[in-house]
């Protein structure tokens, strides 16, 4: 015969502990009371032992994976209006952004790669046009490399483009700290500035 092994909750247990005492009580032992307490504790020891084995279920930490997905839905609706559509190939998609990101992430960690996403997510308006319009997590995977560097050049300073000579209109845009860079570059290329004349000299 096949045994059944049911798991029951310790409410439940109690319930029917407390049934099992009032049956216990009504039958009629007379003067052999030490045979209904043996007969209750023997009876009680079965139920009792498993309910206290019985583990309390603890809520599961979010994967990785749950974690992205959420961020992209999130942003998802945010960006386009629309709720995402996920299905397995945008599932797979996503799982090679993770590896990539946690492999291109400072420490390598599961930790950075969420930072990195979420960060991608964040500044998806310093992308090209483009590349904006790519919000599938297929298209995302497909040009991740092209969106990183983007967005990595966005945040970059600027390097101001001097003009090789003196340019009286140029200066005249400048502000002071930028009319000294400016200055300097021009001493660099071997220009200098004759006081005498008051104006600036190429190299000779």
């Amino acid at each position: 015969m096949k045994k059944h092994v049911f798991a029951l909750s310790p409410a439940t247990v109690e319930a029917l502990l407390r049934n099992l005492d009032a049956v216990l009580e009504a039958v009629n032992f007379g003067d052999d009371a030490p045979a209904f307490v043996a007969l209750q504790a023997a009876l009680r020891q079965p139920l009792a032992g498993p309910a206290s084995a019985v583990p309390v279920p603890t809520p599961e930490a979010r994967t990785l994976y749950k974690q992205f997905e959420e961020a992209y839905r999130v942003w998802c609706r945010t960006t386009t209006g629309l709720a995402a559509r996920l299905d397995g190939g945008q599932g797979l998609a996503l799982k090679a952004i993770i590896g990539y990101l946690r492999e291109h992430s400072r420490e390598q960690t599961d930790a950075g790669a969420l930072a990195s996403w979420q960060y991608l997510l964040a500044n998806w308006g310093h992308v090209p046009p483009f590349l904006q319009r790519q919000t599938a997590l297929t298209a995302i995977n497909k040009y991740l490399t092209e969106i990183m560097t983007a967005i990595r050049a966005a945040h970059q300073p600027r390097v101001r483009a001097w003009p090789g000579q003196w340019s009286q209109e140029f200066a005249a845009k400048l502000g002071a700290e930028e009319l000294n860079q400016y200055r300097a570059h021009l001493r660099g290329l071997g220009w200098r500035f004759d006081g005498q004349r008051q104006r600036w000299v190429g190299p000779e």
